[in-house]
């Protein structure tokens, strides 16, 4: 009798997973594939002079009972050196589309990330999926009059120069939550993103 309770919460979980379309783009639905790679510079606020560069680079693509597996390497160049591999972290896909299925809740999850040190990577520790959510939109609600999230439209001028239609869900009561880019409109790839906004000390990062 448990066993079929659980069973049954199982598929009306995963039913309302799969069934639940956004109105913007979220990770979930991108086609990661096998060394697929996006680069974003790092640049004071009031600067042109790009000082570091992080790299994602899939290195694997897994399917588990259904469930579809990606694994990142992260690397990072600083004032044009080489890169320099310091993580990798593998992320269960369709936990980004289950983030925000409920505008009012979210559900968190967890990536196993894997630091890189002397040559090797070490045992993974479970982290919060900031690594994934900073870089790919999980959140793909549009809000208005909200209590907690506005959803703002934007048209950013990339470092290539090549203007995006972006978008980003501001979060009201957590201003400065690190979850807060300008994510492209088609993709919901992270664009443009302001840490630290409105203090000197403030950087941004933007795709290359």
């Amino acid at each position: 009798m448990i066993k079929n309770l659980l069973t049954l919460l199982w598929v009306l979980s995963a039913f309302n997973i799969y069934s639940f379309e956004p109105d913007l783009p979220i990770g979930s639905q991108i086609d990661f594939q096998l060394n697929d790679s996006w680069s974003w510079a790092y640049r004071k606020i009031d600067s042109d002079e790009i000082y570091s560069t992080e790299r994602y680079t899939v290195t694997e693509v897994s399917t588990v009972q259904l469930k579809k597996y990606v694994t990142f390497h992260m690397e990072t160049s600083y004032n044009g050196g080489p890169f320099k591999l310091h993580h990798k972290f593998k992320v269960e896909i369709s936990q980004c589309r289950r983030a925000h299925i409920y505008k009012n809740n979210k559900f968190n999850f967890l990536i196993r990330l894997f630091p890189y040190r002397n040559g090797k990577f070490e045992k993974p520790i479970f982290s919060k999926a900031l690594a994934f959510e900073e870089k790919f939109n999980c959140n793909g609600n549009i809000y208005q009059d909200h209590f907690k999230y506005r959803t703002e439209f934007k048209t950013v001028i990339a470092q290539d120069g090549k203007s995006y239609e972006t978008f980003r869900q501001h979060n009201i009561l957590k201003p400065k939550t690190q979850i807060n880019g300008y994510y492209d409109l088609t993709s919901g790839i992270l664009i443009q993103k302001t840490f630290n906004e409105g203090s000197p000390e403030a950087y941004v990062s933007e795709l290359l």
